[in-house]
């Protein structure tokens, strides 16, 4: 959901926090006004979509709805290559009233009053190749962890203080994103760590980060998913 951010800005939030992504997976940028949100403009719309692609080779959807999307024009998203996933409530399925807005669409929906099993879905129609060449994931549950749930803000902000160390100049604000990841991860390359600077942390980069941790008095386990005692011992090294 857009609006509140630069688009930069949100790009980057966006790809810090991005969990478990596969090559092919769909991704969907929702631009519409919530709680009085601003509405990103064409502009905004593409420079978000460009910095997604541009680093993981993957184009989002544009999602939104036809009044919004028949109220202004959108060459610079379209420009982008990304497909159209529109709601047109009430119009027959495949049949989105769009004009020449955005001359094709990949996704209609159509209602938001379907039921499956009793649960009130919304109901969509997508093209063929609406996915391209996107797959389905095997069946259960991912196996891929989720190494890095969002963490508290004096945590964001130790994080920070630690990456300043690796050359990240930004704000201490406590909502580390990729330059302070790219900080950490260059620091970790003393102890180690060999992995990429791409500011996108994972197992790897966790693990370097409980090996600086022991530094501060960290006893615990070298397994990529830092917990209190790692954040504790990590504050411990810049307080």
């Amino acid at each position: 959901m857009t609006g509140w951010g630069a688009a930069a800005t949100d790009a980057e939030y966006f790809l810090a926090h991005l969990r478990d992504h596969r090559p092919g997976e769909p991704l969907m940028v929702d631009v519409e006004g919530v709680d009085q949100s601003p509405v990103w403009t064409d502009a905004q719309t593409a420079e978000f979509i460009g910095i997604v692609k541009a680093r993981l080779g993957t184009t989002p959807f544009l999602y939104t709805y036809s009044s919004l999307l028949t109220s202004r024009s959108w060459p610079q998203t379209r420009a982008t290559g990304a497909k159209l996933w529109i709601a047109d409530y009430g119009a027959p399925a495949g049949s989105p009233r769009i004009g020449t807005a955005y001359p094709d669409w990949a996704i209609h929906q159509f209602s938001d009053a379907g039921s499956v099993k009793g649960v009130a879905v919304d109901l969509n129609r997508a093209r063929p190749d609406a996915f391209g060449s996107a797959v389905l994931p095997p069946p259960g549950p991912n196996p891929l962890p989720d190494p890095a749930p969002d963490i508290p803000l004096a945590d964001g902000v130790t994080l920070q203080r630690i990456a300043r160390l690796g050359g990240y100049t930004g704000p201490l604000d406590g909502a580390p994103g990729t330059a302070t990841y790219k900080g950490l991860q260059t620091l970790a390359t003393a102890g180690g760590y060999t992995g990429p600077i791409d500011g996108a942390p994972g197992t790897a980069t966790y693990v370097a980060l409980q090996r600086l941790a022991q530094t501060g008095g960290y006893a615990g386990p070298l397994d990529g998913v830092p917990g209190a005692n790692t954040y504790k011992a990590l504050n411990d090294l810049v307080t």
